[in-house]
């Protein structure tokens, strides 16, 4: 969860900053997108600390709660896997400096089973926060000029 501090500072631009947020694909389904200065981000993401912490932790919620003995019974895990195991594509941004057209957001985890914008039990308000990308999660990467025809068609 952000706080107030932290928020204005990434919502404003000036902070280098990673910020995870959620967004659905041509076919309803999710993906977590973790972001980091130069990455873009969808405005709408950033409109409303409530809503984003609000969204947010709806999906962080859901991953299982494990016990010490759990953890380290079982190797390090990511929290991107932890969210592709509770239906989520997961996405990390990856700077690529050889190809800078290429760069953007790269395919992390896949889920056994996608978890759909239908399968979202929020207010409407909160749904329609959630951005709508051009593509289809799965690709192994979705470049920064999809989010901006998003940024920019709002």
């Amino acid at each position: 969860m952000l706080d107030q501090e932290t928020w204005d500072s990434i919502s404003g631009n000036n902070l280098v900053y990673e910020l995870e947020w959620v967004a659905a694909d041509r076919d309803n389904n999710l993906a977590l997108f973790v972001s980091y200065m130069p990455a873009k981000v969808p405005s709408m993401v950033l409109t409303s600390l409530e809503d984003y912490n609000e969204i947010y932790n709806y999906f962080d919620c859901r991953i299982p709660w494990k016990s010490s003995e759990q953890i380290l019974a079982k190797p390090a895990q990511s929290s991107l896997d932890e969210f592709a195991e509770i239906g989520l594509f997961t996405y990390d941004f990856k700077v690529d400096h050889e190809a800078p057209e290429n760069q953007g957001y790269r395919l992390y985890a896949s889920p056994a089973n996608s978890f759909t914008i239908q399968d979202i039990e929020l207010d409407e308000h909160l749904i329609l926060q959630i951005p709508r990308l051009d593509c289809v999660f799965g690709e192994e990467i979705i470049r920064q000029d999809v989010v901006e025809q998003h940024i920019t068609s709002q």
